[in-house]
């Protein structure tokens, strides 16, 4: 019984020391972004490189994802508060259906743009597996962040604000 006491308080004291160490780290090297083409509203083809010289947000999200929806208004928030900024609120259709996605866009009043990934090349340039996945590039079209997960309001902020200018 003290063994395996041991080698809980062991492993416990080993997960903390892992944690702090990964927060202490430096940010990684920032990479060029790849470049990926979904579709407007209407249809049209977009490619991220369309934005080159512009901080970018692109967001991986779909209507039937619970963080998704939840995050949504901070993106509204931040994309009436940053004008210089592109927003791309990729919805992931290989999973989702438009009619879906724009319910859940009419239901909360969202404004920002809204593309749509038809074939899942973005989700696969990316490695979606999970989401909702939020990528920050800067206007040299360099990825400066990748949150996987759910954005709080603060974190979201942060971010935009490691890729202004």
């Amino acid at each position: 019984m003290k063994r395996l006491f041991a080698v809980v308080v062991c492993a416990i004291a080993m997960l903390l020391l892992y944690g702090c160490a990964a927060a202490e780290q430096p940010p990684q090297e920032q990479t060029a972004a790849y470049d990926f083409s979904v579709e407007d509203g209407q249809g049209n083809s977009v490619k991220l490189s369309d934005f080159k010289g512009k901080p970018v947000v692109v967001n991986f999200w779909a209507s039937w994802c619970p963080p998704c929806k939840a995050e949504l208004p901070h993106f509204q928030a931040c994309f009436e508060a940053y004008p210089q900024v592109q927003f791309m609120m990729v919805n992931l259709l290989t999973s989702d259906t438009r009619e879906d996605a724009q319910a859940v866009l009419d239901q909360g009043g969202y404004t920002f743009p809204v593309f749509y990934d038809t074939t899942a090349e973005a989700a696969m340039i990316y490695d979606i597996s999970a989401i909702p996945v939020t990528v920050f590039v800067n206007a040299k079209g360099e990825v400066v962040r990748k949150n996987v997960g759910m954005l709080t309001a603060q974190a979201l902020e942060a971010g935009i604000t490691e890729i202004l200018p």
